[in-house]
């Protein structure tokens, strides 16, 4: 007779025995991942079930037979790499398991990239890391990789499974802004101050809402006297173009401006050189009809009495700032209470 495991305890009924040849044989399926071995005992004894000597111990092995496919640890491994990294650079390690013995060929795991991305990134068939393989990531041009990775058991020729690498192309400034065009134009009166007047354009092409990406402008030609100046609008990263002082249109009524742009972080050595990193601004000043005034104000007069009455006392003399425009002058009383004075709309 035989007890232990798998025959009077649990897993129980697994094995019996023939009481006349002593033949041990199985009742039912082994399961080598639930349980790999079995030791239990086996007693001859006589017709009366006296034991006719020591039980014998029997040590029953499950040999591993390949029927579990190997699965990876998660479905998906996020990664990032920086873009123009050097061959070889490491991006991320992906695991996978087996539940067959481990010291056999049918948990021998062997990793593989499947369809696209192979002649991009490489996986090592043993540790599962995934490399660059030449140069050229540009994030500008693809920015996510999806990879799909195999495992396959055998060393990479038995049962296998898939799972999904996604890789991130991380951003470098190795793109400067450039100008949309090479000039632009601006229209503001002259009394406008403190005010915007236009907004200006650049093109980055790298990540947008990153330090690679924000931009500083500048006023380098054409305001010597700073009546303007030029402010990054954070959203869209155009430049905003104010007026901070009084402009006269009769002085000056078109200012040529010279607006340079740069990265708010440097630009990566080697990266190629932008032809367009200063741009034009034409600002046309627009006339506004301005008062006159006169020359001597206020004027004091000594006048003898008994003078008569519409006699002539004095001649006012007036300048009207709009000198590039012809202008018609009337003149006017605006306060004598007691109507005594007259004045001539014209002259």
């Amino acid at each position: 007779s035989i007890k232990g495991p798998g025959v009077d305890e649990e897993p129980k009924g697994i094995f019996s025995i023939d009481h006349d040849t002593g033949l041990v044989s199985l009742t039912t399926v082994l399961d080598r991942e639930a349980k790999s071995s079995y030791k239990i005992k086996a007693y001859a004894v006589d017709e009366t079930g006296t034991p006719l000597e020591d039980p014998t111990d029997l040590e029953i092995i499950v040999i591993d037979q390949n029927d579990n496919r190997p699965t990876f640890d998660q479905q998906y491994f996020i990664g990032h790499v920086v873009e123009g990294s050097a061959p070889g650079t490491l991006v991320m390690r992906v695991t996978a398991s087996d539940a067959d013995d481990p010291q056999t060929d049918n948990a021998a795991l062997g990793y593989s990239i499947v369809g696209d991305g192979r002649g991009i990134f490489r996986i090592d068939p043993t540790t599962g890391e995934i490399r660059t393989v030449g140069v050229g990531l540009d994030r500008e041009n693809i920015s996510v990789y999806n990879l799909t990775l195999q495992v396959a058991d055998l060393s990479g020729e038995g049962l296998s499974t898939t799972a999904t690498a996604v890789i991130f192309i991380d951003d470098i400034n190795d793109n400067a802004p450039e100008f949309i065009a090479t000039e632009f134009v601006a229209e503001v009166p002259e009394d406008m101050v403190r005010s915007e007047i236009g907004k200006i354009s650049v093109e980055d092409k790298d990540q947008p809402g990153t330090s690679n990406w924000f931009v500083d402008y500048s006023i380098v030609g054409g305001d010597d006297q700073g009546l303007f100046s030029i402010r990054t609008e954070p959203e869209t990263n155009r430049g905003i173009l104010f007026v901070e002082k009084n402009l006269d249109y009769e002085t000056a009524d078109k200012h040529i401006l010279t607006v340079e742009v740069k990265n708010k972080e440097a630009v990566t050595p080697g990266a190629p050189q932008t032809l367009r990193s200063s741009a034009k601004v034409i600002v046309t000043v627009t006339d506004v009809n301005e008062a006159p005034s006169f020359v001597e104000d206020p004027r004091t007069l000594n006048v003898p009495e008994g003078l008569t009455a519409g006699s002539f006392l004095t001649v006012y003399t007036v300048t009207d700032p709009d000198t590039k425009q012809q202008q018609n002058i009337s003149y006017g009383i605006q306060y004598d209470p007691a109507d005594w004075l007259i004045v001539d709309v014209n002259t």
